[in-house]
């Protein structure tokens, strides 16, 4: 059985609480440095250590304790680090929402998870109440991370205990292999969304591995624009990355490329992690040629797929700048692997290697180890693995050696850099040959008349297959005419096999419906398929 270890030695991760971890002090940089900062305040290691301290007593004080869980739902703040850490050293546990959520979808996982309370912004207290009110949670427990409340409602700042009581403080009893500190809601490896539960080690771990990975261009002298949302496993980890590491973040409450241009140019930033969705925007705007962003050096991509053709785009409007891949997922904590600057020589296709401490292997349908250069399932195993799912829904989770079935179908080449070709469930099937709709993305993304693209599987009776359909966004100018379509589907069909064709055609669309990390939802744009015969 060929069993794909780490490159990197194995690190020793220490069994602390995330808070005791992170805030516990260190020399390695200036405890006043500010850290996490927009245009009104900032955050230095200093002030997150006091006020999550002073938080988690107040929150004792009114009777949170572990097992308790507790809500975000807010846009990205500056705060974020600060009673989030308050909150785990209470010691509770935080389950992150999506801010753009309607009532049904937050009410869900309030229900779901039994929070017990909610932190989100004054903006938002309307549809938080309401969807308190349908979980049957208690709307006089929704607090604000606005540094002063409205309508009532209580301001984090206003829960911390008075500074006098800060020598009482203490980490708490938790167990930090074993005690939940985040609830994050996947889509899982198959299926319907999932509460991943990650232990305090969990993360620390990946904490750690993530610093090895990024050694090389993410130091105290870097600075980086905190764009991935704030509820997302992603933006956690670089969260808690940057605090440890002490490296400086804006925090842009949500992403607009004019005013994150702006802001890479303005304050010289040197390092940004993102997601496809940013990379396609930054690659495609008339914009990016027109800003200084020579301090600019690396990009590092994650949360979904970044193709070769995204990738070439973006290297074309900016040559001096290092574009890496990253993978991981949310029940992974969720960093498995970053390609690394040397790798871009190589391939522009890896991912690079595994984070130190995790094992991997490549299965077939039946579960038989495949050696390197064969496609195949992605299994991964290593100490930032989930301790499961919410609820005790695991079956088929992991294999019998306690793998995790990722879904992802990649293989590892001779350099044992993790190359990714598709999700298990978005593989089309065309008369027995396996079609990577990736692979078309690809291929669609790269032409100059496509702004953006998906492809699914259309099924066609006539011929008991199915057939390759692409949804395209036309670039600015490029008329949505049958002679497009037709010269798209031409131009593609030259560069790939035959039976990779997009036989089902090309639908015009405004835009690709992805989910908040820039994973393509395909399931909603397979009702538009056409007809075929």
């Amino acid at each position: 059985m060929t069993v794909i270890h780490s490159p990197y030695p194995d690190i020793i991760i220490p069994e602390l609480s995330l808070p005791q971890f992170l805030t516990a002090g260190t020399d390695l940089f200036p405890e006043d440095k500010k850290l996490f900062f927009n245009d009104d305040i900032s955050a230095s290691l200093s002030d997150i250590k006091d006020g999550s301290h002073r938080l988690a007593l107040g929150l004792r004080a009114q009777g949170y304790k572990k097992g308790d869980v507790i809500a975000f739902f807010a846009p990205n703040q500056v705060d974020m680090p600060t009673v989030s850490l308050g909150l785990l050293a209470c010691p509770v546990t935080i389950t992150p929402a999506n801010p753009t959520y309607p009532v049904e979808d937050l009410a869900h996982q309030l229900e779901v998870s039994g929070a017990k309370a909610m932190f989100t912004v004054n903006a938002l207290l309307g549809p938080a109440r309401e969807a308190a009110t349908k979980a049957g949670m208690d709307t006089s427990k929704i607090f604000v991370f606005d540094r002063k409340g409205e309508d009532g409602a209580q301001s984090w700042a206003e829960l911390q205990a008075p500074e006098s009581e800060l020598a009482s403080f203490d980490y708490g009893k938790v167990d930090p292999k074993n005690d939940v500190a985040f609830i994050c809601f996947s889509s899982g490896t198959s299926g319907k969304p999932k509460g991943v539960m990650l232990s305090h080690y969990n993360i620390v771990s990946n904490v750690m591995q993530t610093e090895v990975l990024t050694a090389e261009s993410f130091t105290q002298a870097d600075s980086h624009i905190g764009l991935l949302p704030q509820y997302h496993c992603y933006a956690i980890l670089i969260t808690y990355l940057s605090l440890h590491k002490g490296v400086a973040q804006y925090v842009m409450a949500k992403f607009d490329l004019t005013k994150f241009l702006s802001i890479l140019e303005e304050h010289k930033m040197t390092f940004t992690f993102i997601a496809p969705p940013v990379v396609l925007a930054i690659a495609k705007s008339p914009e990016t040629k027109k800003r200084d962003l020579s301090c600019l050096r690396r990009l590092s991509s994650g949360a979904a797929p970044l193709s070769e053709g995204l990738r070439r785009t973006l290297l074309s409007v900016l040559p001096h700048v290092v574009l890496t891949d990253g993978y991981g997922q949310t029940e992974m904590s969720p960093l498995i692997a970053v390609q690394q600057i040397a790798d871009t020589a190589h391939s522009l296709k890896s991912c690079g290697p595994l984070a130190p401490n995790h094992l991997a292997k490549i299965v077939d349908d039946h579960g038989k180890a495949l050696g390197r250069n064969e496609d195949g399932e992605l299994l991964i195993k290593g100490p930032n693995m989930m301790l499961g799912y919410l609820g005790g829904n695991n079956d088929g989770v992991w294999d019998g050696e306690g793998f995790l079935r990722t879904g992802d179908i990649g293989h590892f080449d001779d350099r044992d850099r993790l190359i990714l070709t598709d999700r298990k469930k978005s593989l089309i099937k065309y008369k027995g040959f396996q079609v990577s709709a990736a692979e078309l993305e690809d291929y669609l993304v790269s032409l100059p008349e496509v702004s953006d693209a998906a492809v699914v599987g259309v099924y066609s009776e006539a011929q008991a297959t199915e057939l390759p359909c692409g949804f395209v966004v036309p670039a600015p100018g490029v008329d949505r005419t049958e002679e497009n379509k037709k010269k798209i589907i031409d131009t593609v069909g030259g560069r790939v096999a035959y039976y990779k064709k997009l036989r089902a055609g090309i639908v015009w669309v405004d835009a690709i419906p992805k989910n908040p990390s820039g994973k393509i939802l395909h399931r909603m744009l397979r009702p538009q398929c056409p007809q075929v015969e």
